[in-house]
């Protein structure tokens, strides 16, 4: 029998049991034992077994356990929020401290990097350096260097005026262009000036060559005051030479080089001469 039927028969026997005792309640003949006996008046209590649908009770449990699981999972969330929230904080402060760590990094890179660029910059100047150095090494063993080596006075007749031989030379690698010569000459006596000429300006000689030397007369007739001197075994009078080389070389640099010659004028029969010797200063100026 299903659990239905077996809840009708019961409300059916209760119905029935009310209705017995509400007939024995109206009976007048029925009072005095009643009365007397009012325990009996009483319904007698049946046993009641509530069974309850397996639809129902399958309905209820599987509430019961879904709240309990809805519980379970609420609970689960809490602390996974929890857990998801410390750990925000903690990448939050790990994100602090790298942000630091990462600044403190690109301040050492970028000093490193300006170390870098500075010493790249001393690298380049010093290959600069170098490739002068070297450049102006080569030129001074292959520019043209001039140079006076020898230098004499010599008497030009019938007037007795002299020339002045001066031998130049060029013991570089290349040639000089552009040479001239600007000299002037001092005759003096013990002390005593007999006569002081001035330069002329310049004598052009042109280009010479690597190796070259050669004599160049570049003064021409001068005074002959000096060589009268000579006449006068009193008198030995001195003749001073003083003067310069100009010019360039090939790689366009200026060249300048000074002079200085002295010597005793002798009359060596055919007429007076003066071998001139290097001197160490300028006396034209003296």
């Amino acid at each position: 029998m299903s659990v239905s039927r077996w809840i009708i028969a019961i409300v059916f026997g209760l119905v029935a049991s009310l209705g017995q005792a509400q007939e024995q309640a109206n009976d007048p003949s029925d009072t005095a034992p009643e009365e007397q006996n009012p325990a009996q008046v009483l319904p007698i209590p049946l046993p009641v077994d509530i069974i309850d649908d397996e639809a129902a009770t399958e309905t209820r449990q599987r509430s019961e356990q879904e709240a309990r699981e809805r519980e379970i999972a609420d609970l689960a969330a809490q602390q996974g929020m929890n857990a998801a929230t410390q750990s925000i904080e903690r990448a939050t402060l790990d994100m602090r401290d790298y942000a630091f760590y990462s600044t403190v990094a690109v301040w050492i890179g970028t000093a490193l990097l300006l170390y870098t660029l500075w010493l790249t910059r001393q690298a380049n100047r010093a290959a600069q350096a170098a490739v002068n150095v070297t450049r102006e090494i080569g030129e001074a063993q292959s520019r043209a260097y001039l140079s006076a080596t020898h230098a004499r006075a010599v008497f030009l007749p019938p007037d007795g005026g002299y020339g002045l031989e001066l031998t130049i030379r060029n013991t570089g690698q290349s040639p000089a262009r552009g040479v001239a010569i600007q000299a002037a000459s001092t005759a003096m006596e013990n002390g005593e000036v007999l006569y002081r000429e001035k330069s002329e300006g310049m004598v052009d000689v042109g280009d010479v060559e690597a190796g070259y030397e050669a004599p160049i007369v570049p003064f021409g007739r001068r005074d002959p005051t000096i060589f009268r001197a000579v006449a006068d075994e009193q008198k030995k009078p001195i003749l001073h030479i003083a003067g310069a080389i100009k010019g360039h070389d090939v790689f366009g640099r200026p060249i300048d080089q000074p002079f200085f010659f002295s010597g005793m004028v002798i009359d060596e029969g055919s007429g007076p001469v003066s071998k001139l010797h290097k001197a160490s200063r300028d006396y034209t100026q003296d």
